[in-house]
């Protein structure tokens, strides 16, 4: 692990948990891995230098009142900056050697199988975000199109459930905006989703309250 020269995920991190992950598809050397609590913190990251990757994740200390990581039994998600193509893409542990994927102080799990949780491919021609973000009542998601496509637009949490379509239909090329009530969600990270004929882009939504 070369942490120093993180590029995507680069806050100052103390730690109490390591995890070792193992690899379907593996990543090219020098791509990171970020690790997120379910609130969209950056608790854990490391450099991707070929073989098995420890990862430190940080955890909260307990003899303060302020929550400054996550606590124990919080779930945490996994993501990959891929640093030729500038990509983020979400991953998930389907096969865990040991542990799991719940924090507690000093635990090490080991992940036996890690799989890309985006099937499509990500194009850099189409693109979807949202702001304000985080919210905790509305966010507005704008999406671009180089060509004029049947969109859909999907709310997933991070266990890749399907929480909502928000938008489905023929749009032109170009850029739109639509305003999305955020009030009913639970606080946490969640996923949108643009899939058009051509593939799959991708935007983090965080709620808090």
């Amino acid at each position: 692990m070369n942490c120093d020269l993180a590029i995507k995920y680069r806050p100052g991190l103390k730690s109490h948990r390591h995890y070792a992950f193992a690899w379907e598809m593996m990543p090219d050397i020098g791509d990171e891995i970020g690790v997120f609590s379910l609130k969209g913190e950056l608790i854990g990251h490391a450099i991707y230098e070929g073989g098995n990757t420890g990862i430190i994740i940080s955890g909260d200390d307990h003899h303060t009142d302020a929550k400054e990581a996550t606590s124990k039994d919080e779930e945490f998600s996994i993501f990959v900056w891929s640093s030729y193509s500038n990509i983020e893409k979400p991953f998930k542990v389907i096969e865990w050697v040991k542990g799991d994927e719940f924090y507690e102080d000093n635990k090490i799990s080991i992940a036996g199988k890690m799989k890309e949780q985006t099937p499509n491919i990500i194009f850099d021609d189409e693109f979807v975000n949202c702001y304000p973000n985080p919210t905790n009542s509305f966010t507005e998601i704008q999406f671009g199109l180089m060509d004029d496509a049947n969109i859909e637009l999907k709310l997933f949490d991070t266990n890749g459930k399907l929480i909502e379509i928000i938008e489905r239909g023929y749009f032109k090329k170009g850029i739109h905006s639509i305003k999305y009530e955020t009030s009913i969600l639970n606080c946490g990270m969640f996923l949108i989703y643009l899939s058009t004929e051509s593939g799959t882009s991708f935007s983090k939504l965080v709620i808090q309250k």
